[in-house]
Parts: C-alpha cells; sequence; structure tokens
C-alpha cells in the first residue's frame, strides 16, 4: 500500500444544502436528488435517497458514526443492494436498514432552474452589490441559481440560557469541554446584548409581526388573519383601542362570502384586481378594485367580493373601528352551513314563518357546507365583474361611495429618494366622519424618510412590500426608577421591517423609517384622529429649528446660532433623505472619486479578503500622497505669483493676517518652536517674504524698549562682601 496525499479541501463551497443536483458518476448516474447533508471536512455530499449502502451494524447506525466508521475502513463497495438484514436483540428492533452514503462533490452538478440540465456554477455581483449563483458552461442559461429555503431555516434555537447550552458540552472532555463553555457564553452575550439594544420582537410593544395575528378565516383558497388588540401587551395604546387590523388573501379566481360586520371599516388594497359589492339601503353596487384602492364599508353593511386575476392573488388591508364593544368584531355570515351560519341560531319555526317555506327546504340550503373563499369558474367571475359602476368625483357631484385610488393621485412629496401618497376627507368625503387619513409611502432602495412626528394624530403602520428597519424615540418604555429621578428618559425603540409588520407610532413621537439597498420600502399608514393634524419635520429644509430666530436658537443649544444654523440647514430635500449608508457613499463619490473608483477596483478584482483589504490599504495611501502633491504645488504656485507681482501694503497687510496665528504661537519664543514657526512660513508663503518678515523681528528687537528695565539700568549706590 503506497503513499497517498492528503486532498485539498474545497475552500468556497459553490454547492449549497437543499440544492437540487443531478449525480454524474457512480451507480446513480442521471438521478437527480436533493442534498440532504454537506461534508466540508471531506469534499463530500449526501444526496437524499441516492447512493443507498447497507450499515456496518446496528451500534453504528443507533450513534451516527456511520459515515465516519465506512469512511475509515474503506467500506463502501460492500453490497450493492443497500440492505442489511439485522437480528432483533436487546434494546432494539430487528428489519432491514438502509442509509444514503456520501458523494465526493465532483460527482453532483447542480440543475439548471431554466433549462433543468446539469450545469457549473459561478458567482456574479448585481449592481446593488448582491452575491448570487448563477448558471454557467456550455448549453447553460445564465439564469440565477435562488438560495436553498431549507437554509433559512434555523436548525438549532437560539439558547435562552447559557446553562442550556452548556448542558451539550458535558459529554466533552478536556480542553473541548472548556471551548464549547465559552463559546456558549460568548453566544449568549452576543444575542441578548443585541437584544437589549434593539427594543424589538415579543418585547416592542409597538410592533406586531406575524406571531401576533390570528386566522378568522383559512381555507384552500385563501385567509383572513386579524391583528391582536393594540393594547393586550401596551396599557399606554388606549387611544386606538377600538381600531383593529385583518388582511385578506384570496387565490386568483375565487369568491368570499358575503357577510357583514359591527365595525366601520376602510379597505386598502395592496395587490391584484378584484370587484366588490355592497347593498346598502336596498340599493346594490358594484365597483372594480385595483391595487391602491381605497373604499369605505359602512358598519351593517352585507359585502362580498372576487378575485377576478387569473393569476395574481388579492391582497387587501382592512382597517376597521368596531360599534359595539371597544375593539372586538365579528363578521355575520348568512351562508356557510348549519354551524357558520347565523341563520343556524333561530328556531326553525321562526324560519318557516319568516320565509314562508316549509323545513325541508330550509334545512337543504341552510346546511349546505360551503368554504368562506371558495373557488369560481371563469364564467361566474366574468358575470361578477363586469357590472364596474364608476364613482363620483367629490365635491363637483353628488357623493361617491365607490373607490378612491391613492396612487392615482399627484404625490404630496416626491423626490430621489421617496414619494409620500396620501388622501384625507377633502379627497374622499367617505372619510370625513372617521377622522382618518390614508397615505402609502415608498421609500427608494437604502433611503429614510423622516425624522418627523404628527401633533395629533397616532399612526398605525402596515409594511406591504420590502425590508428595513425604523427607530423612535419614546419616553414609555424607559426604566420607571430612572424616570422618577432624571424626569422624562427617551430611548430608542427600534425593529427590522418586513413585508406584514404592522408598528405604531402615537403622536408626538418623533421617528424615521429606513430602507434596505435591495429594494424599496412601501409602508401604508393609518393615520386616526387626524382632524387638526400636523406632520413636524426635524431634518430638512423646512424642519422646526430653521423657523426659531437666532436668539432662540443660541438659548436652547447653548452654542452660537451660525454653528447650529450649519447642522440644522445643511439639507436641501424634505422629508425623504439619503439613508446612513447612502449618505455616506454619496459623500465618499463627491470628495474622493478617484479613492472610490480604486476600491471598487479592489472589490472586483480581489477574491480573497486579506488582499481586499490590503489593495485598499494602498488606494487610501496613494489617494493621501496625491493629496500632498497637489498641495505642495498649489503652495508653490502662490508663492511664485506673489513673487512675480511684488508685495504691496495690501498684499502686507493681507499676509499678516494668514500668519497671526503662527505669530501667536512663536511671538516673544526662542529656541526650536519659534524656529519651526518661521520655517513652516517660508515654506508655505516663499522665501522672500518669510526673509522680510524676520529682518523685522529682529530690528524690533535690538531697539531699546522704554518701558523695559534690565540688569544693565542699574547702578550700585552700594556694594559689599554680603550684598549690594
Amino acid at each position: 500500500m503506497g503513499w497517498k496525499a492528503a486532498e485539498k479541501l474545497i475552500r468556497h463551497w459553490k454547492v449549497l444544502r437543499g440544492d437540487n443536483v443531478m449525480i454524474i458518476r457512480g451507480k446513480d448516474k442521471g438521478e437527480t436528488g436533493i442534498i440532504k447533508r454537506i461534508i466540508r471536512s471531506q469534499n463530500r455530499v449526501i444526496v437524499e435517497g441516492k447512493n443507498l449502502r447497507h450499515i456496518l451494524n446496528y451500534i453504528d447506525y443507533c450513534q451516527g458514526a456511520l459515515l465516519r466508521s465506512m469512511l475509515h475502513h474503506n467500506q463502501w463497495r460492500a453490497k450493492d443492494s443497500g440492505k442489511k438484514h439485522i437480528k432483533a436483540g436487546e434494546g432494539h428492533e430487528g428489519g432491514i436498514f438502509t442509509v444514503e452514503a456520501p458523494l465526493h462533490a465532483s460527482n453532483v452538478q447542480v440543475l439548471d432552474p431554466v433549462t433543468g440540465k446539469p450545469c457549473k456554477v459561478g458567482i456574479r455581483y448585481l449592481e446593488d452589490g448582491t452575491k448570487v449563483r448563477v448558471s454557467r458552461g456550455l448549453g447553460a442559461s445564465g439564469s440565477i441559481i435562488p438560495r436553498p429555503e431549507i437554509l433559512k431555516i434555523r436548525t438549532t434555537p437560539r439558547p435562552t440560557r447559557p446553562e442550556s447550552c452548556e448542558s451539550q458540552c458535558e459529554r466533552l472532555r478536556g480542553q473541548g469541554r472548556a471551548l464549547c463553555a465559552l463559546r456558549c457564553r460568548k453566544s449568549y452575550g452576543r444575542y441578548h446584548g443585541r437584544e437589549e439594544e434593539e427594543v424589538g420582537g415579543v418585547d416592542n410593544p409597538y410592533v406586531f409581526e406575524e406571531h401576533h395575528f390570528t386566522s378568522r378565516v383559512k381555507s384552500e383558497h385563501g385567509r383572513i388573519d386579524v391583528l391582536q388588540k393594540f393594547t393586550k401587551e401596551a396599557k399606554f395604546l388606549r387611544g386606538i383601542e377600538n381600531y383593529r387590523v385583518a388582511i385578506l388573501e384570496a387565490d386568483p379566481q375565487t369568491f368570499v362570502a358575503p357577510s357583514h360586520w359591527d365595525a366601520d371599516a376602510v379597505l386598502f388594497v395592496a395587490k391584484g384586481r378584484g370587484t366588490i359589492t355592497t347593498i346598502r339601503e336596498e340599493k346594490k353596487e358594484s365597483f372594480n378594485i385595483e391595487c391602491g384602492d381605497v373604499i369605505r364599508v359602512h358598519a351593517g353593511t352585507p359585502v362580498y367580493l372576487i378575485n377576478r386575476d387569473e393569476n395574481e392573488k388579492l391582497f387587501i388591508v382592512n382597517f376597521l373601528r368596531p360599534v359595539n364593544l371597544p375593539g372586538k368584531f365579528e363578521a355575520f355570515r348568512a351562508p356557510g352551513g348549519e354551524d357558520q351560519s347565523f341563520y343556524s341560531a333561530f328556531s326553525w319555526e321562526l324560519l318557516e314563518a319568516a320565509f314562508k317555506t316549509d323545513r325541508r327546504r330550509l334545512d337543504h340550503i341552510l346546511k349546505q357546507s360551503q368554504d368562506f373563499i371558495a373557488k369560481a369558474s371563469k364564467e361566474q367571475i366574468q358575470s361578477m365583474s363586469h357590472h364596474e359602476k364608476a364613482g363620483r368625483i367629490w365635491p363637483f357631484g353628488e357623493e361617491s361611495s365607490g373607490p378612491f385610488n391613492l396612487l392615482h393621485k399627484r404625490p404630496v412629496q416626491s423626490n430621489n429618494y421617496g414619494q409620500l401618497f396620501e388622501v384625507d376627507h377633502n379627497d374622499y368625503e367617505q372619510l370625513k366622519d372617521l377622522e382618518l387619513i390614508v397615505s402609502v409611502a415608498n421609500i427608494t432602495r437604502g433611503s429614510m424618510i423622516g425624522p418627523y412626528y404628527n401633533s395629533k394624530a397616532t399612526k398605525v403602520s402596515v409594511v406591504l412590500d420590502g425590508e428595513g428597519y425604523f427607530e423612535m424615540a419614546c419616553p414609555h418604555v424607559s426604566d420607571s426608577s430612572q424616570q422618577e429621578s432624571t424626569g422624562s428618559i427617551y430611548q430608542k425603540v427600534s425593529s427590522r421591517l418586513i413585508q406584514g409588520t404592522v408598528f405604531v407610532v402615537p403622536a408626538g413621537h418623533p421617528v424615521a423609517s429606513v430602507a434596505s439597498r435591495k429594494n424599496n420600502l412601501v409602508i401604508l399608514c393609518f393615520e386616526v384622529n387626524s382632524k387638526g393634524n400636523t406632520r413636524y419635520p426635524l431634518a430638512g429644509k423646512n424642519n422646526v429649528v430653521n423657523k426659531m430666530e437666532r436668539e432662540a436658537k443660541e438659548l436652547a443649544f447653548g452654542v452660537k446660532a451660525r454653528e447650529v444654523e450649519q447642522v440644522f440647514g445643511n439639507q436641501d430635500e424634505e422629508l425623504f433623505f439619503p439613508g446612513p449608508r447612502q449618505h455616506q457613499r454619496e459623500a465618499i463619490a463627491t470628495r474622493y472619486p478617484e479613492l472610490k473608483q480604486c476600491k471598487h477596483q479592489c472589490e472586483l478584482q480581489r477574491q480573497y479578503d486579506e488582499d481586499r483589504k490590503k489593495c485598499m490599504g494602498l488606494c487610501e495611501k496613494d489617494y493621501e500622497e496625491k493629496k500632498d502633491r497637489e498641495s505642495e504645488a498649489k503652495e508653490r504656485e502662490e508663492g511664485e505669483e506673489r513673487r512675480g507681482q511684488g508685495q504691496g501694503h495690501d498684499d502686507w497687510v493681507d499676509l499678516e493676517k494668514r500668519l497671526e496665528s503662527c505669530e501667536s504661537q512663536s511671538k516673544g519664543q526662542e529656541g526650536l518652536e519659534g524656529t519651526l514657526c518661521r520655517l513652516r512660513r517660508k515654506q508655505r508663503y516663499g522665501r522672500e517674504e518669510g526673509k522680510k518678515r524676520d529682518e523685522e523681528e529682529e530690528k524690533e528687537e535690538e531697539e531699546e524698549n522704554p518701558y523695559i528695565f534690565e540688569d544693565k539700568d542699574f547702578i550700585q549706590r552700594a556694594k559689599t562682601e554680603h550684598g549690594t
């Protein structure tokens, strides 16, 4: 048996757990499967249900040491049947056991998501800097290979206590056990430190995520989720206690059964196309609705709708104000079966008299079980969707009960960093008695909105699309002991924002929202108690500080008014601004375009992190040297220009002002400090000017000063051995 060199491990894996691959070598050549596990220490992968081999014994199978024992004993070429008969013994049952054996990483290839054929995997960077995998090679489509969904799921739960993590280290010994315990403590500290820094998740009373919703209706073709009461976890949100949020999701070509609510509702179509039908005061009205439509449904109005699109789902956000019990509402259904129809609560005798029909027919109709969201045929959808009725525009005609499209209106605020669309009772009369404003903020990726605050309105926001985060200044989540001792203490309340997140911003609370660099952040806002509300910007050219008098600025901030204006008057945009990272990139691009271009080349050309850091360091060093050379050249040109023009009286006065700081340091000083200052002056403003100034200073020192008396000015009146 000869010597064999150790195989070089793969450093950058382009095949991931969860990828759909094809086996290109071995007994299962040509078969496809999902990668179940990657063994990086051996350059091998395990494909689910492929390359089956029998186990050595039951003990190895139970202890999970099968892979290691087979590799060490080189027994992968054992029986190809993939089965092993094991007799029943003490503590285990008998049977036939198989296991997937590892395959070398070179024996599998990822399938092209477009062509479905095996391909090589390359790396590409998108315009926003996102790193993605793409298919390449002969016959490949070059499309992006998506990241497997299984990698987004956390396999091990976050440690809640360091003791639970350290208990898993007990099976180790020696240094390994100590190292494992140290990692547990570090992981616990990082996780809980970040959790305390950002008051988010379940500890944030202003943020509501997916687990705060309850499914009122759930069927094969859609669902209706209702958010919990706002005051369930935070009693200080009592101002919006009587409001609820619900979200409807309906598949294409579906019908949502008729019902009425004991609540006034405002519906916003977030996605899709549909038709809504209402029956009010013995009059039926049908309206085609699309993305951006806002429609009011009065309490008790029977309503039903359809999704008339053949491909796209219908998403509607429902903002409700109950009219019976504060914060509680119900949807009353007429059809739906014996248990789901409100008719089932009445006696048969009463129903027979009311409908003038016998019990048999009533029983046949009312006991038919039907989903609240059901599939409809194409003909049924077309029949119900062609009754479009255009709503009249108020105030030029009669009050319109139809929808108002928010996105078709001109934005109230717009620039390169975002747009704000807003509708109030002046645009849509149906919102007047609700004192409600509905708005949509479309924040450009990498940008932000705010900081600002509302004077009276409490804002309930729903993230429709994109990702990002928000920050808010709040006095209610501070430590009570600190509040008693030092007064109101403001704490940062922040949380990530993803699609479906709901967050509340009370009146008077300064807030700002930032979009991620990947895509835009679209936020739907319902502003409650909007009558007389004013939005006060805290940044931008129209911020509140810029409206103050100079004396007020000085007294408020304790510095000169000019310094305050330099900070608060530096932003030219309104409401929407570049985000933190985008602002930094724009500042670097404006001041140092060559440095940015050099670093960009380092990112593209260098493969390893260490090489990229060295390359960027050289870029910064070269740029600093270039700046120094340009500064020295400019100083030499200025000195030569002054020497050529001569030094007049005005030039001399200007020179004295420019040298004021240097003279203040060197005047009256001898030795090294005075010499260095004179050398700097000669180098910066020319040799002749410096020489001329030095001669004048020496001349002034030689002249006698009548106000100064030294040792030579004294006359000896008496001189003895013990004194003078």
